[in-house]
């Protein structure tokens, strides 16, 4: 038919780039490959830098635009065709949509278990040695139990340690490989030569790191790679099938209002996740039950933020439509636009850096699909949320593991990782560069002055420091 015909995968776990220049088109997985078959980089998108700094991660994927400008990226679950003139065609292939069904709770859990026991099974053939990422929490703690107890398998699992005590989950970890009797690797985030592996992430990657958490996988990669070990298992999904974010909890109440049982629900949260809120805008069950526009939770600190900024950018947090269901339309949100993408993104460059297959048995479509014709009721019980995932091993992970309600995944403080007030620091933080053709040198200056225990000024200031080491490494784009 003289045509090109390109399709990628459903959730987007290969990234596919393209651009077009003159009457050519090149595509790849990698911005730096499509640089070396241009010859050149491409310019720096500075809006897209702007809104990273400014919103932080989730703005990243939100448009399927790239941080250079003119490269584009293919959506997931989209087949592109290409004439012999370049016109170009995009169809979407695939799309998931909330259609709940008619199901009891035990039909839930049963089918729920058996597609998650399917997808693990088949993503751990290979005729090389398979890893698993293990944090304390239920998500990769699962995929481990699973193997462990319903597959029979002997494995070996990798965990990072931050001596931030809000992030250090050795205790449940040594809990969990006691009780399936595996491997494990433990990595312990510190200060050495913190921006010289910045400096290397981002040169391999040819974009800023989205978060810290992302810096810290690299880590873990590379002590996979060490290992000798060229496949990883990965939790990525599990929050945006079965619940798992904090707000998760306030958003199925906002669902659940018109029960007759809602007093109940609501104390139930009151005695178990509220005590772990920390964020000061979610404490507040009602406050999207009442306002069920309200998202300033996920956008905390950006006004701030873009008052740092020379020109300011837009600080608005939109998200796209998919269905009425307030709760399942969050994460969809989450699992297409904003988390998900980020982290497949994240977790792609950082293994293939190491030379190391990704895998991420949750994001299964077969297992997706099941999950969003589920009713939301079903997906939070007796306070605890993720109830479908942990009926799932139940009997298989210690109870103090699968009744936890407490969630902390692969994190590090900025703290654990970069003195900001050390003066080595504070001078490359102040030094003269391009990054301040974009923030307030002055503001910025006074910004550094404050406490970084708060959640979000610690992301801002990793942005910052990712954003200044990518510009630096792409400076010969900055025309």
């Amino acid at each position: 038919k003289k045509k090109i015909f390109i399709s990628r995968d459903r959730f987007g776990e290969k990234p596919f780039y393209y651009h077009f220049f003159k009457k050519n088109f090149f595509f790849g997985s990698e911005p730096k490959f499509i640089f070396s078959l241009l010859d050149r980089k491409l310019d720096i998108n500075f809006q897209k830098l702007s809104s990273y700094l400014v919103l932080g991660y989730r703005s990243i994927f939100k448009e399927r635009e790239s941080f250079y400008e003119g490269l584009q990226e293919l959506k997931p679950g989209t087949n592109l065709t290409l004439d012999l003139d370049l016109k170009k065609k995009e169809k979407k292939y695939w799309q998931l949509k909330f259609n709940p069904m008619k199901l009891t709770e035990q039909d839930v859990y049963e089918e729920s278990r058996r597609l998650t026991k399917n997808s693990i099974n088949l993503r751990l053939r290979s005729d090389v040695p398979v890893a698993f990422c293990l944090s304390g929490g239920i998500d990769s703690s699962s995929l481990a139990a699973i193997t462990c107890k319903s597959l029979n398998k002997k494995i070996h699992t990798f965990s990072v340690i931050d001596n931030d005590p809000r992030y250090d989950e050795r205790k449940e970890i040594e809990k969990i490989i006691n009780h399936l009797d595996c491997k494990n690797t433990f990595i312990e985030s510190d200060k050495e030569n913190f921006i010289e592996k910045m400096e290397k992430i981002i040169d391999y990657y040819k974009s800023p790191i989205p978060t810290i958490s992302y810096y810290v996988h690299n880590l873990l990669s590379e002590k996979i790679k060490e290992n000798g070990f060229k496949v990883a298992i990965s939790g990525t999904g599990a929050d945006e099938i079965f619940t798992g974010y904090y707000d998760h909890y306030s958003f199925w109440l906002t669902v659940m209002k018109k029960e007759e049982n809602f007093n109940e629900l609501l104390e139930a949260r009151e005695k178990g996740y509220a005590q772990y809120i920390n964020n000061p805008l979610l404490k507040d069950p009602f406050k999207i039950i009442h306002n069920q526009n309200f998202r300033d939770h996920l956008n905390e600190g950006s006004e701030s933020f873009n008052n740092l900024l020379k020109k300011k950018t837009s600080n608005t947090f939109y998200e796209k439509f998919f269905c009425k269901d307030i709760l399942r339309n969050r994460m969809l949100n989450e699992l297409f636009h904003e988390i998900v993408p980020v982290i497949l993104f994240s977790d792609d460059l950082n293994s293939m850096m190491h030379s190391i297959e990704n895998r991420s048995p949750f994001l299964d479509s077969s297992l997706v699909e099941f999950m969003y014709n589920v009713p939301s009721k079903f997906l939070i019980k007796d306070g605890f949320q993720k109830i479908v995932l942990r009926n799932s091993v139940k009997g298989m992970l210690p109870d103090s593991i699968l009744f936890s309600k407490k969630k902390v995944g692969f994190n590090a403080s900025i703290k654990s990782l970069f003195d900001c007030q050390s003066s080595k620091n504070r001078d490359w933080l102040m030094s003269d560069h391009i990054i301040f053709d974009i923030v307030d040198r002055d503001k910025f200056e006074k910004f550094l002055n404050q406490d970084y225990s708060k959640n979000y000024l610690s992301k801002f200031l990793f942005n910052f420091v990712s954003s200044k080491i990518f510009l630096s490494n792409s400076k010969s784009t900055l025309n």
